[in-house]
């Protein structure tokens, strides 16, 4: 096998469209709203396929193009195989970002500066798709463990003079393993729960005499200790063990204690 680089490779080419807009409705003071929605067309991603792959999509008749990368030996047989980059597939992104945010100011005590800040971030994947080489469509990967179709996070903040406390829901909606699994022959069960979790930071401000400032945080993150949803390890980890995905909080609650300084 031969590996390396391809001197008759052709530049990646993205097509990028993005629509959004921003409302502040003047009859509520503090409150702002947006939407982007983007498209994203990557055509001629380079990468490499793999020998075996090569082999057997140049045999096979499903890509013979790739059939210029076998070379046979004089009695036929195959020789070297060239797992070169290639211009190989194309890639297909859809979504749209939302954002809320509301701040106002608050009177529950006297004398006291006061703010509550609240903001919401959710995002939504509509279509994940990698096209493989010498194909017309490929799988939609949106909605699966790896990309969850829906995810979320708000975020309270109170601040009385120099205190603050914030709590934050973060959520990640359920989806499937794999698309490509049957339920029932592939897996028993192909789907993962929905997850979510809640943090909690209580924080003080401060400045000292000379001018430097300071402040002091406490954090306690996955406050409820939430457990991740277990998922099946058939694709993951090539066994029929259980495993936790990087996507969720497998630590469990834990706490933290930070301080800063600048002078």
């Amino acid at each position: 096998m031969v590996s390396g680089g391809n001197p008759n490779l052709v530049p990646e080419k993205a097509n990028t469209l993005v629509a959004g807009f921003v409302y502040q409705p003047s009859f509520v003071d503090g409150l702002s709203l947006s939407a982007d929605w983007y498209k994203l067309d990557i055509s001629d991603s380079i990468s490499s396929l793999g020998a075996q792959r090569i082999v057997n999509d140049c045999f096979s008749g499903a890509s013979p193009q790739l059939c210029s990368q076998v070379n046979r030996n004089a009695e036929g047989l195959l020789g070297r195989v060239f797992n070169t980059f290639l211009n190989v597939a194309q890639y297909r992104l859809r979504g749209i970002d939302y954002e809320a945010s509301y701040q106002t100011e608050t009177n529950f005590f006297d004398n006291m500066e006061e703010s509550i800040n609240i903001r919401a971030l959710a995002g939504y994947q509509a279509v994940n798709m990698d096209v493989p080489y010498g194909a017309t469509t490929g799988t939609d990967v949106s909605g699966t463990v790896d990309n969850p179709d829906l995810t979320g996070n708000v975020s309270i903040t109170y601040n009385l003079g120099p205190y603050s406390a914030q709590v934050q829901q973060r959520y990640i909606a359920g989806g499937i393993i794999n698309p490509n699994f049957i339920e029932g022959v592939d897996v028993d069960d192909n789907t993962v729960e929905s997850y979510q979790t809640t943090n909690l930071r209580l924080g003080y401000n401060a400045e000292t005499q000379t001018g430097a400032t300071w402040s002091l945080g406490f954090n306690i993150t996955n406050l409820l200790d939430e457990a991740p949803p277990r998922i099946a390890g058939f694709e993951l980890q090539g066994g029929n063990n259980q495993v936790v995905h990087n996507n969720y909080d497998w630590m469990g609650r834990r706490y933290q204690v930070s301080f800063n300084m600048n002078f």
